[in-house]
């Protein structure tokens, strides 16, 4: 698949990302506030539901736009896909463990850390 045949896929789909994009930021940073604020239990549920729809909605929109582009490749190219993420995850899980070392090393903790 040529990069301009995913580009005119994402570019499809955008405006629909992008607002799903906000929709977690905007239901993200309402969590935290109310969080913050002292709000109570019922909101702060209220709350956690609606961050967990939006991630919901937007993983669900990824995952239907990956489907598309991954129907139209051919079997060579998604064998080259899968050892791209494959290769990907092993050097995601290579920078964790060399972050969680870096952390212990001067006595902090990475604990929980999900920065990639």
């Amino acid at each position: 698949m040529s990069p301009d045949k995913i580009r005119s896929a994402l570019a499809t789909d955008k405006t629909n990302l992008q607002n799903l994009h906000a929709a977690v930021r905007n239901a993200s940073n309402q969590l935290t506030l109310d969080l913050v604020s002292g709000k109570d239990k019922s909101t702060i549920t209220a709350d956690q539901t609606a961050l967990q729809i939006a991630q919901n909605n937007l993983l669900g929109e990824k995952v239907k736009l990956v489907q598309s582009l991954l129907a139209n490749l051919s079997a060579s190219q998604r064998t080259q896909a899968a050892l791209f993420v494959t290769q990907r995850q092993a050097l995601r899980q290579q920078q964790s463990q060399q972050r969680q070392a870096l952390f212990q090393k001067f006595g902090g903790s990475a604990a929980g850390s999900t920065e990639q």
